[in-house]
Order: C-alpha cells, then structure tokens, then sequence
C-alpha cells in the first residue's frame, strides 16, 4: 500500500520504505509462499516439476474450503512479517482419518494465503482499508488460486494484463525520475485489468472462522517453537 506519510506500526509488523519525496510503500515480507507448496509436493506428491505442481492445483476443487478442519500453519522456514520469529515452524492442526492427500494439498495452499491475509490485516490496521487486490506473476494465471484468494479476503482480486508488477513499476520510476511521467496517478490509464475474482460470501465466512483459529495458534505455540530448535 501507499501512504503519503511513514506510518509506524507499534506492534512492528509491517515495513515502510520512501519509494519517492513524500510517498512511501507499507507492506509484510513472507518467508513462505511457493517454497512451501514445492517442499510439499516434492515431499509428498513425488512432484519435481514446477509445472506439474501448478497443474496438480487444480485438483483440489474437489475439497471445500477450509479442507473440512485441515489447517496449516506455513513457517517451515521461520516468518518475517507479521511476527519477525526465526523459530517459527509449520503445523498440520486438526488432523483427522478423513483427511487425505489433497486435503493437506489445499490446506498448503490456504495457510500460506491465511499469513498473506494476516499481513493485511496489519496493513489496513495500521495505515487504512484496502477496497480491491491487484495480483500479478505467474500465480495470476491459476484461477483456484485466485478465486480462494478473493475468498480469504473477501475482496474483489485484479489481474493486471502486465503480469511483471516488479518491472511495470521500475517502468514507472524510471518515467518519474525523467520527467516524463508527472504524477503516479498518470499510470492508471497505463493499468489493464484482464480479469476480476469476486468472494464467494459462504466460503468467505468459512475463511473467516479459520482465519481466528489460525492466528490464535502460532502466540500458543511460541515457547515450544523455542524448544523444538535444534540449534539449541
């Protein structure tokens, strides 16, 4: 998100970079996204192709949302934003019988969207709400995704025709700092939404109900996360 002013977190979850003279960016920095769901695949699904992990994705419509109590906490790797913990660990919490494969697959999937939402949330507590989501990268092309996505937050999620945000937006500071392009809101004549994902109300609500489960484990399980170190 942008913001006119440096806004300060006091719970110090979110970071704050000057992007240009009076604008700064406000944003969380996950450790675990696709590296989870590749660690997951290559370990459970015997899968070694990125491509292949991709489509397998799409088998896991079969599961509804919130993978019938399946929830999964994604720090294999630690977690920066939003609680800065080196020791953090995944979980796998409410394991049934009932559960197979592709239940653990979506619930992959859904906690590590559960931390991006958990980062928004510190986001719009800090510096204000967010009306839409715009999503590019290669993750944009794969509508399950998308549409859980638009479920968890229960926002309408953009796809931008340009699918290199990283690249679009050097573009721009290029412009800006050549004097060709007078004011960042000049680009949004330059931003093409391809296709739009609205919230489903009912999976929604579902996400909702996972969603405080989910952030009142990781506080719970701290000290043992401490524990379980090896290092120690």
């Amino acid at each position: 998100m942008t913001t006119q002013a440096s806004t300060y977190d006091a719970q110090e979850r979110i970071f704050n970079y000057l992007l240009v003279e009076d604008l700064y960016i406000a944003g969380g920095a996950s450790n675990n996204g696709g590296i989870v769901y590749q660690w997951f695949t290559e370990q459970f699904l015997d899968i070694d192709s990125k491509d292949k992990a991709f489509k397998s994705i799409k088998k896991i419509r079969k599961i509804p949302a919130g993978s019938e109590g399946l929830l999964f906490l994604p720090y294999l790797t630690g977690e920066r934003a939003p609680m800065w913990d080196a020791q953090a660990k995944g979980v796998f919490f409410g394991v049934t019988k009932n559960h197979s494969k592709l239940h653990f697959q979506k619930a992959v999937l859904e906690g590590i969207f559960l931390n991006v939402l958990q980062i928004g949330k510190a986001l719009e507590e800090t510096v204000g709400s967010m009306e839409t989501i715009y999503v590019n990268g290669g993750l944009a092309h794969i509508e399950v995704l998308m549409q859980m996505l638009a479920d968890i937050f229960g926002k309408a999620i953009h796809i931008q025709e340009n699918e290199e945000g990283s690249a679009f937006g050097a573009f721009l500071m290029g412009m800006k700092a050549l004097g060709l392009l007078g004011d960042f809101a000049e680009a949004k004549n330059m931003i093409r939404i391809q296709k739009t994902y609205m919230p489903d109300a009912v999976n929604h609500e579902r996400y909702q109900q996972l969603f405080a489960v989910f952030i009142s484990l990781y506080p719970k399980l701290k000290d043992d996360f401490e524990k379980l170190d090896h290092r120690n």
